[in-house]
């Protein structure tokens, strides 16, 4: 057979991939993880691939039908989510009416809940974990009661019996030079080209607000890991954006990949960490191997929402975990959300300062969204706060839009974002230090610019349309 492994145009540079969709804040195009992975696994059972990024590529709705009209294909897997998917169905609703044979298969946060598969008969079927090789059964006729995929057959409908992920597994290698023409880019990439690599699938942590906990957790095999490794030292990529949501969650695990990252060769990368577990051992071993930049998920400067949506963080961890990233000379990325339920502007104002006083080298501000099938989704569905049926576009960058509480307003939280950027960012003294970094390589200097162009923008009020 032959794929179509598809991330679709958009009207603003959208990220969709690993049930997560927002709208990128620098104007920059990740490798959706998800695709990526499918490669490798529908490659390893002998078929035909072409991939095709109209985000990466900067196509627009026109030139993209133009491009899959060309094309001899048999299934297209495509992208979309809860930012953006009006605009994903009619396109991809009208490609589905002209080759009404072709399979259409759908990856995204909005298939978390059934109703937007269920009440869309265009579409075939949906997966709900990129990492499973069911779609290759699917594919070949099965109708068999899969974990992780809920299809069409004629007027019959199957629902998934899904179940949470655990354990242990391996994929076959990724084809990352399917990925290497489509220039994309990464605010904390020190080289060019880079790619990304997961290691482990879902989140072993709590947070009710987060969409990765509901996944499941389970862990590669780290031989299955150093094999990929190697396989992308040899096209020549040195720089990495590791991906797993709860990096280090396993102590043993990841200093093991650490130590077998640097027998491999000499690697650059990023990850994300969690604060309570970045000890000065860890961090140690991550620094050695290669990482230059950590992102932390912070969240709150306050200690209530700290306990209540963050368990298990405390505010002294997270001064500990970046003041141990200063000493060890590893770059940091605070994330921070603002608009908690029944948080108010104070509470909001908080964050902000907290965000100068942490001294990280970058700060990412969300405004909260209440995220499909998460706990605090359905507590607040509970609550009459969200409709259960509810599909509005929410944006969690908050440049598109933003949910809003019974204390802030959406223009407000809006508001407060665009004036957490401008307060971060324009600080003269922060504005010298970059650029004094930002000498050392050309790529990064040319990727410092055009982010700065962006965030500036952004925390002006102007999108980033295409």
């Amino acid at each position: 057979m032959h794929f179509l492994l598809l991330n679709p145009a958009g009207k603003l540079a959208y990220t969709r991939d690993y049930f997560c969709s927002k709208v990128t804040k620098a104007d920059y195009a990740e490798h959706p993880v998800d695709l990526l992975l499918l490669s490798g696994i529908l490659f390893n059972a002998g078929h035909r691939i072409t991939v095709i990024d109209a985000i990466a590529e900067r196509l627009d709705p026109l030139c993209l039908k133009q491009r899959i009209d060309a094309l001899s294909i048999d299934v297209v897997i495509f992208l979309t989510g809860m930012v953006s998917w009006k605009d994903d169905f009619e396109f991809l609703e009208k490609i589905k009416h002209s080759r009404p044979r072709l399979l259409l298969i759908g990856l995204g946060d909005i298939f978390l809940e059934p109703h937007a598969f269920v009440n869309n008969n265009w579409i075939d079927a949906v997966l709900l974990d990129f990492t499973s090789s069911e779609v290759l059964e699917f594919c070949n006729g099965s109708d068999k009661n899969f974990l992780s995929i809920s299809f069409r057959r004629g007027e019959k409908l199957y629902l998934a019996s899904r179940q949470r992920s655990s354990g242990k597994f391996i994929i076959p290698i990724p084809r990352h030079e399917l990925f290497l023409a489509k220039k994309y880019s990464f605010p904390f990439a020190r080289r060019l080209p880079f790619t990304t690599l997961l290691t482990d699938y879902g989140c072993p942590f709590r947070c009710p607000f987060c969409i990765y906990p509901t996944l499941g957790f389970k862990l590669r095999e780290l031989d299955n890991v150093f094999d990929e490794l190697r396989y992308i030292y040899s096209l020549g990529i040195r720089e990495l954006f590791v991906k797993d949501q709860s990096f280090g969650s396993d102590r043993a695990r990841t200093i093991a990949l650490c130590q077998g990252m640097r027998k491999i060769g000499k690697l650059s990368w990023t990850c994300f960490l969690r604060t309570d577990i970045a000890d000065q051992e860890l961090l140690r071993e991550v620094k050695e191997s290669g990482c230059h930049t950590v992102l932390f998920g912070v969240e709150s400067a306050n200690e209530q929402i700290l306990e209540k949506y963050k368990p298990g963080v405390k505010k002294s961890d997270i001064h500990n975990a970046f003041r141990l990233c200063r000493i060890l000379g590893i770059d940091t990325v605070g994330i921070f959300i603002l608009g908690f339920p029944q948080e108010d502007k104070k509470s909001c104002m908080e964050t902000i300062d907290f965000a100068l006083k942490l001294k990280c080298d970058f700060a990412s501000f969300n405004v909260f969204v209440p995220k499909i099938e998460t706990p605090l989704r359905k507590e607040m569905i509970a609550q009459h706060l969200v409709d259960e049926n509810d599909t509005q576009i929410f944006d969690q960058s908050g440049i598109v839009s933003a949910w809003h509480n019974e204390y802030l307003t959406e223009s407000q939280l809006i508001g407060l974002r665009r004036f957490a950027l401008r307060k971060f960012y324009l600080r003269p003294s922060y504005i010298f230090k970059r650029l004094l970094k930002s000498l050392s390589s050309i790529a990064r200097t040319k990727i410092l610019f055009k982010s700065a162009f962006f965030i500036l923008r952004d925390s002006l009020g102007n999108k980033t349309l295409r």
